[in-house]
């Protein structure tokens, strides 16, 4: 998650492999109840050692986004998004790739669960996967968001030390190290998704995300790779490829900015179907988010401003892709349809395009338009 520092430097640490069980068995130890650990990152911690209370665990760590609470069941968690999360934003966020550490995924037994309390210690080397939790033989159900499964993904790994847990308390303690929303019903303990906690996590990895443009970065690359085909598969492969129409720092400030209005204008509902589902993408039409096309006209005027050279009477023009004509966005801003602009579209890796309805000469502003028209314009913008 992020903030992170993704190697943990504190001495006499176990191996890395053990970490996340080591790091549950101790909490629970110096707790003196169950405890649970959920480290999104996959990176080695290194545990501060002989530690007395449990904020003499947590206190070194609070700096990479960690932090605890200690109620009926104790836990350990770090908040942020993962990183499998950031998408076109990880280039700009700078995050170096962790030593991942490699988990052997594990179901908590029917054998641990007696008289609907649950007995289970995971052991070094193992997690368990949270999608799994449905299958515990208990009265009440736990079900989890699929945000947190995100593509059948252990992106949550979740380690635990536990004897006599109740039902209830766990689905607390998960819900708070999920950074979630718990509904109980009369035959499930529902682990939601948290919208206002992901408006909030997604702001500040967008303020990160300024900062490593205003440092010089780039988003990250393209992650499709062309596999071979026909001549329209390339055409195919090169859309989805499409780079981002400005890489200036103008250009990059005014996308984030488009992309963190859209995000806050999305309602819980709709940002936990786009976000949730790994290759979705949701268009926002602009008449109905209004506040959307000052921002996508902010990025038009961004993106086509001549890049400064820094010296007086030279300018600077990149070349663009082969064979793929660049649009005069300048051009562009006077033939939007004030009336019916188009739509922004996101994805669940962040990327953000815009799908501007254009006016034709003689053509009256707010006709409906064709989407197979070629007055309709898709901008790559992030």
């Amino acid at each position: 998650m992020i903030p992170v520092a993704l190697a943990l430097l504190i001495s006499n640490a176990p191996p890395a492999n053990d970490s996340l069980s080591d790091l549950s068995k101790l909490l629970s130890d110096i707790s003196k109840r169950s405890a649970i650990t959920i480290v999104p990152t996959y990176a080695p911690i290194k545990i501060v050692s002989d530690p007395k209370i449990v904020d003499d665990i947590v206190s070194p760590l609070r700096k990479d986004g960690f932090a605890s609470l200690v109620s009926d069941v104790a836990v350990i968690y770090q908040m942020g998004l993962p990183q499998s999360h950031l998408g076109v934003l990880k280039g700009l966020v700078n995050v170096k790739e962790p030593a991942k550490v490699e988990y052997n995924e594990v179901t908590i037994p029917k054998s641990a669960v007696k008289d609907s309390k649950i007995t289970f210690e995971t052991k070094p080397g193992e997690a368990i996967k949270l999608s799994t939790l449905l299958e515990l033989d208990i009265p009440k159900r736990i079900m989890i968001s699929p945000y947190y499964n995100f593509d059948n993904t252990n992106d949550f790994p979740l380690a635990m030390a536990a004897k006599n847990m109740v039902p209830a308390e766990f689905a607390r303690a998960l819900t708070r190290g999920l950074s979630a929303k718990l509904v109980i019903e009369d035959k499930a303990y529902k682990i939601n998704f948290d919208a206002n906690s992901f408006r909030t996590n997604a702001a500040n990895i967008i303020k990160l995300a300024q900062k490593g443009v205003d440092a010089g970065r780039i988003p990250t690359g393209m992650s499709v790779q062309y596999q071979g085909g026909s001549y329209s598969d390339y055409q195919e492969f090169q859309d989805a490829a499409q780079p981002a129409q400005s890489n200036t720092k103008p250009g990059l400030t005014a996308a984030l900015a488009l992309l963190n209005e859209a995000i806050a204008k999305m309602n819980d509902s709709l940002l936990e179907q786009t976000f949730a589902y790994k290759g979705t993408s949701t268009r926002l039409n602009m008449s109905t988010f209004t506040s959307l096309q000052e921002f996508a006209i902010s990025y038009l005027k961004a993106a086509s401003a001549t890049p400064a050279s820094g010296q007086a009477g030279a300018d600077v023009r990149r070349p663009q892709p082969s064979g793929r004509n660049t649009p005069n966005l300048a051009a562009i801003i006077n033939r939007v349809d004030r009336q019916s602009p188009g739509r922004v579209v996101i994805t669940t890796d962040f990327r953000i395009s815009l799908e501007l309805n254009l006016v034709q000469p003689r053509q009256r502003p707010g006709t409906p338009v064709n989407a197979d028209a070629a007055n309709v314009m898709t901008i790559q913008v992030l």
